[in-house]
């Protein structure tokens, strides 16, 4: 019996260029997907993530979660 994790490939990337081609990659080549997001909900999901990380998110935990976070 296969499963989706059977066709799924390992991907190990050691810059955001790696990154930037994989992707521009999966889209020339019409790259088939294993679950249930489309390739433009993946890399969506993908350019979100990478923009937060640069510019934040909006929004602030509640204080005590800012208070207790550090020490674990």
């Amino acid at each position: 019996m296969s499963t989706a994790t059977d066709s799924r490939r390992k991907v190990r990337y050691e810059s955001f260029d790696q990154i930037v081609s994989d992707a521009e990659r999966a889209v020339r080549e019409k790259s088939p997907t294993t679950g249930n997001w489309s390739l433009g909900q993946i890399l969506e999901h993908l350019a979100i993530a990478n923009e937060k990380t640069i510019d934040g998110f909006g929004f602030q935990a509640p204080f005590p979660f800012r208070l207790v976070g550090p020490l674990f």
